[in-house]
């Protein structure tokens, strides 16, 4: 509702009520309900708070393998983005090792690129295109973060060492010197994935987010029309392919790392008082 008009004065409504004589005021009821709340207040002190806590997995039977595992904070989030799902039986398998189709799927879910259209025939022989990993592979192998071994194989089934998932994000994030902590040469599990990706796309902004005082790690922008203003980032701020030609909105952004802007038209990436404190790389392949 509109307080003030149009000359700026406040409209007021002034309410005229009939006198009439005050009855006595009955406070039976009001002592009975204060006696009730204050006998609840009583047995909820006498249980432990973890009883009524909110346990983001409590819901959630199928995530049971998850409860006190190391990983559960980074598949949480992942999950919470649509980038990890349980495998249909009930479970997560968090140390379970990860095929190169998987983490294809995982990295397409997280920045949005299960959703490009990409023209073209998958003309790799171990790809049979009616398996569930098809069309997650071509978009990785024609966006270029998989490349094929030069025989028509592109292996989709071998594991994915953490070496081999630092190139693969280097090459989408622009950053050839991309590293992860203790990522090494052995295979990774679907825990270590998960903590991988959490720490590349850090929070996922797909509208709006008017957020005064927040402070992000790094922030990653996968659709059009996403107006970000009052923010802080520590990292990076990526914005993705997917954004193709559409508009993105920058408000009072501080950036502290590099802006990588993969996605947006000319004249499509609006800013406003934004500080960047390292390079500015634009590089559209949508």
């Amino acid at each position: 509702m509109n307080l003030f008009s149009a000359n700026g004065s406040p409209h007021y409504h002034v309410l005229q009520k009939r006198r009439r004589r005050r009855r006595p005021l009955n406070t039976r009821p009001l002592r009975r309900a204060l006696s009730i709340a204050l006998s609840m207040m009583l047995v909820l002190s006498l249980f432990p708070v973890s009883v009524f806590a909110y346990e983001p997995w409590a819901d959630e039977p199928w995530a049971q393998d998850l409860d006190g595992h190391w990983a559960e904070p980074a598949i949480a989030l992942c999950h919470s983005y649509g980038i990890m799902n349980g495998d249909g039986n009930g479970f997560f398998r968090p140390d379970d090792v990860v095929t190169r189709a998987e983490f294809a799927a995982m990295v397409n879910r997280t920045f949005g690129y299960d959703a490009l259209y990409i023209p073209g025939y998958n003309d790799h022989d171990d790809i049979p295109f009616n398996a569930w990993f098809a069309e997650d592979m071509r978009t990785a192998i024609a966006l270029g973060f998989i490349t094929g071994a030069g025989d028509g194989l592109a292996f989709p089934m071998d594991s994915v060492t953490g070496e081999q998932a630092e190139i693969m994000l280097g090459r989408i994030l622009r950053d050839p010197e991309f590293s992860v902590a203790q990522a090494g040469f052995a295979p990774l599990t679907r825990g270590e994935a998960a903590h991988i990706l959490s720490s590349v796309f850090g929070k996922i902004v797909d509208s709006h987010l008017d957020a005064q005082g927040a402070v992000f790690e790094n922030v990653t922008i996968r659709k059009p029309g996403v107006v970000l203003r009052n923010v802080t980032i520590e990292g990076d701020l990526f914005i993705t392919e997917c954004v193709s030609d559409g508009d993105v909105w920058l408000d009072n952004v501080q950036i502290r790392g590099r802006l990588v802007a993969a996605g947006g038209g000319a004249g499509s990436i609006h800013v406003r008082n934004i500080t960047v404190g390292a390079s500015v790389i634009v590089t559209n392949r949508a």
